[in-house]
C-alpha cells in the first residue's frame, strides 16, 4: 500500500479500477458492443463499468468512448 501510494498517488484498489477501465477502452475498440468490452475488460455489469466511468471521469462509459474516439 505504501509503495503503490508513493509511486502512484493512490492505493492500490484505485489503480486496479483504472487499469480495468483502461482495459475496457482499449478493448472496446475491437468489440461489437460496450458490455461485451467490460465484461473482458473484468467488469461483473454494465453497471460497474457505469460506476467507474462515472467516479473515475464523470462521464458515462458512451460519453467516455466517444471522447477518447474524438
Amino acid at each position: 500500500l505504501r509503495r503503490c501510494d508513493a509511486t502512484y498517488g493512490y492505493g492500490p484498489k484505485l489503480l486496479s479500477r483504472i487499469l480495468r477501465l483502461q482495459r475496457f477502452l482499449d478493448l472496446q475498440r475491437m468489440r461489437p458492443s460496450l458490455l461485451d468490452a467490460a465484461l473482458e475488460a473484468g467488469y461483473y455489469d454494465a453497471a460497474q463499468l457505469a460506476g467507474d466511468a462515472r467516479r473515475l471521469t464523470g462521464l458515462t462509459p458512451t460519453a467516455l468512448v466517444a471522447q477518447v474516439a474524438g
